[in-house]
């Protein structure tokens, strides 16, 4: 049921993963493309207000330039000899159309079109007022043959100048501007107001532009933002060196009625990249909780059980040693060796596991132990450790083991007879003279000789379980411990029997010759506290 509910629990955690990141991608795909519609409709609106801003840019240097020469001038009075002059001072300019004088009160006195004027031609109250003095009248009408145009005055002292009514059409009404504004005063920032608006906006709370200081900078810049509360976006520029700021407004909701199609396509693309990305990182997420890829991290010291089992002398019932066995810690879950241990070979991490393994549980014995030996005679506590063959070298080990060995601790380096090589035996004997014990372990299953053993020079062979399980039948199998009885007395090595699991099967082992037994009649692998515990008692009852 704990398996079923884990591999219940990957399997939620990888679908989660997979909604996740496909909802996330979705989302960028859709924050990607909108943003992208928003730059397009920027780019636009910039290259709008580029060639507006320049247009209207000539208007006020062509203005400045003609009342620059208009008070050089001093034709303040009006008669037919300075309507004259002044007819020949518009054909000098491309946007300026007409040339009037005007008294204090802003009436027209005379124009360059319609002559001396029997009566002056009051004008309305300004639209606005610069700085600089000018007086504009913009979308001023007036009669023009048998119907009116709408143009744009400016006045500046004495003198009136009119725009080119089809300049004022094409860079106002024609143009694709929404506003046009004036800072009024100048250089004092916030006092912007609106000049010109084109009767296709309705707006009940226009906005200032939101950088009025940059009025007459001396370049164009343009700004955007976002009213979420109206659902419009805006973009702005200054006119340089002219106090104009030009607007640009899109409402959201125009936006997408505009970009419909591709809005339409963009939620396509985005619930197909997300469903794509989400399947990819279902199966990545699956793919990660597997042991494959997992076992790298798991073969690090904090994800290590170490596990105890006692090795009992058999004629006395003392407590000689433990063996450490390992099982890996993954979450909630304990993982056995037979498991991961075919895995650790493949990926080449037995050094890893083996110092992992020896790390833990010489640190967990060292904190534990008492600090004198345990057992009362000359004899140290021994603690056997397995290690994959190719990790048995004096100088890996040496350096691995004696910074953590603990006082009054004899380690017992386990071979086993499968990983038995020339090569080794140099090793195992730099380590067994500096006070190490070797042990063969899992002997009788391979295919090592007299010889061989003696080449090793082990200092325990350890019986297989394999054997001891069968004593009970008297097989053929069974009948061989005597033989490996033989060989360790041969090659001057204590026994060690595993797998035993009652009174007989000890008892029997013990009239063979074997000195030593380790299964579960005696105890199973316990963790270090429970093993203390069992050391404790062992060690009382033995007392008494």
């Amino acid at each position: 049921m704990a398996s079923l509910d884990k591999k219940l629990y990957r399997g939620w955690h990888a679908r989660a993963a997979g909604i996740v990141v496909g909802l996330g991608v979705a989302l960028l795909v859709s924050m990607l493309g909108t943003l992208g519609i928003l730059a397009n409709e920027r780019r636009q609106a910039v290259a709008v207000q580029a060639l507006t801003a320049d247009r209207l840019k000539q208007v006020v240097v062509e203005l400045n330039q003609a009342f620059s020469r208009l008070e050089q001038s001093r034709l303040e009075r009006c008669s037919e000899e300075t309507l004259t002059h002044l007819r020949g001072l518009l054909l000098q300019y491309r946007y300026l159309r007409d040339v009037g004088i005007v008294d204090a009160r802003d009436r027209i006195l005379c124009t360059t079109s319609g002559g001396l004027l029997s009566e002056p031609t009051p004008l309305p109250t300004p639209t606005n007022v610069t700085r600089t003095g000018f007086r504009n009248w913009l979308n001023y009408s007036v009669g023009f043959g048998e119907g009116r145009v709408v143009v744009s005055l400016t006045a500046r002292g004495n003198f009136m100048l009119m725009v080119d009514s089809h300049a004022n059409t094409e860079l106002m009404q024609h143009s694709g501007i929404d506003s046009i504004w004036m800072d009024s005063e100048g250089v004092s920032p916030g006092k912007a107001s609106p000049v010109w608006r084109a009767p296709r906006v309705q707006e009940t709370e226009p906005w200032a532009p939101l950088h009025s200081e940059l009025g007459f900078s001396s370049q164009q810049q343009f700004w955007s933002r976002i009213d979420w509360r109206r659902g419009v976006l805006a973009l702005e520029s200054n006119v340089p060196g002219t106090g104009y700021f030009i607007q640009n407004k899109i409402s959201l909701r125009e936006l997408f009625r505009n970009n419909s199609r591709i809005f339409s396509g963009l939620v396509l693309l985005a619930f197909l990249t997300g469903g794509l990305a989400g399947g990819l990182a279902h199966q990545r997420a699956r793919l990660l909780r597997t042991l494959p890829y997992r076992i790298a991290d798991l073969c690090r010291p904090e994800n290590i059980i170490c596990m105890y089992q006692p090795i009992m002398e058999l004629t006395t019932g003392r407590v000689a040693g433990c063996e450490v066995l390992m099982r890996l810690r993954d979450g909630g879950e304990v993982i056995y060796p037979d498991k991961v241990i075919p895995l650790i070979l493949e990926r080449s991490l037995g050094w890893q596991l083996d110092q992992a393994v020896s790390l833990r549980a010489l640190r967990e014995l060292a904190d534990a132990l008492p600090k004198n030996p345990v057992s009362t005679d000359a004899r140290l506590f021994k603690v056997a450790i397995n290690f994959f063959p190719e990790n048995i070298r004096f100088e890996k080990l040496t350096a691995l083991l004696t910074p953590i060995r603990p006082e009054g601790v004899s380690l017992n380096v386990e071979v086993t007879e499968y990983g038995m090589s020339d090569d080794l035996f140099e090793e195992v004997r730099c380590l067994r003279e500096a006070d190490y014990l070797i042990s063969v372990d899992d002997f009788g299953t391979g295919y090592s000789n007299l010889g061989t053993v003696k080449c090793l020079s082990p200092d325990f062979l350890k019986i297989d379980k394999s054997f001891v399980f069968d004593m009970e039948d008297d097989s053929l199998r069974s009948s061989l411990i005597p033989e490996i009885v033989a060989i360790a007395r041969a090659v001057n090595a204590e026994l060690i029997a595993e797998g035993v699991e009652n009174e007989q099967q000890a008892n029997r082992l013990r009239d063979m010759g074997v000195q030593y037994g380790q299964g579960y009649f005696f105890a199973r692998p316990l963790p270090i506290e429970e093993f203390m515990e069992f050391l404790a008692k062992a060690t009382s009852g033995k007392s008494a």
